[in-house]
């Protein structure tokens, strides 16, 4: 199985490119839209929606997460692979809430082009040029070897923002997610606030 989480929305055709792609190589793969609706660029709301959904899937589960405000650079793209299953994203932060609950097996940085779309990429859509080849080719069972090279922990972006800062009598947090219903979902957990100085 494949999830999506895009910042890309619905009404333009490149979510739908990227499933075209992804059955092309891959016909067998069953694909689940996890949200494209990540406010556009927004780093720490993909993290936040990606760590709170991941438990939820059948392990093995491959999860494509693209928000990639750096798309073009020379930024990397990497393949995760964790106690349920791979992520492949842009190395930007989005792995940092996942990161927060389970440790890293394996970390590869996605360089081999035989495995993308073509060999001259769009500066503008590496969803369709890189990701979305490279996630079918995983679900195919080519290995993450085959697909570049091992890269270690601290080669990967973390974000700071994820953490709140506990002080003796105050917490300093921030806002990680506001959804639909316009609940403010901060970093603050119930249990930090058991304390008794609150």
């Amino acid at each position: 199985m494949i999830t999506l989480l895009t910042d890309f929305g619905l009404q333009d055709i490149y979510v739908g490119v990227m499933k075209g792609i992804i059955k092309t190589i891959n016909p067998d793969i069953d694909i689940i839209d996890l949200t494209h609706d990540i406010p556009p660029q927004n780093i720490s709301a993909a993290s936040f929606a990606l760590a709170n959904s991941v438990d939820f899937f059948p392990d093995d589960t491959i999860h494509l997460a693209i928000v990639d405000p750096t798309v073009g650079s020379d930024r990397k793209i990497v393949a995760i692979a964790f106690e349920k299953g791979y992520i492949i994203c842009p190395n930007n932060g989005i792995i940092t809430g996942v990161l927060n609950r389970y440790q890293p097996q394996q970390i590869y940085e996605l360089t081999n082009s035989n495995y993308w779309l073509n060999q001259s990429p769009s500066n503008t859509f590496h969803g369709r040029d890189i990701f979305a080849p490279m996630t079918a080719y995983l679900s195919k069972g080519i290995g993450l070897k085959t697909l570049g090279h091992n890269l270690n922990k601290e080669d990967l972006v973390i974000l700071d923002d994820i953490y709140p800062i506990i002080k003796e009598k105050e917490i300093i947090g921030s806002i990680q997610y506001i959804d639909t219903y316009g609940n403010l979902i901060t970093n603050i957990t119930a249990k930090m606030l058991e304390n008794k100085y609150w």
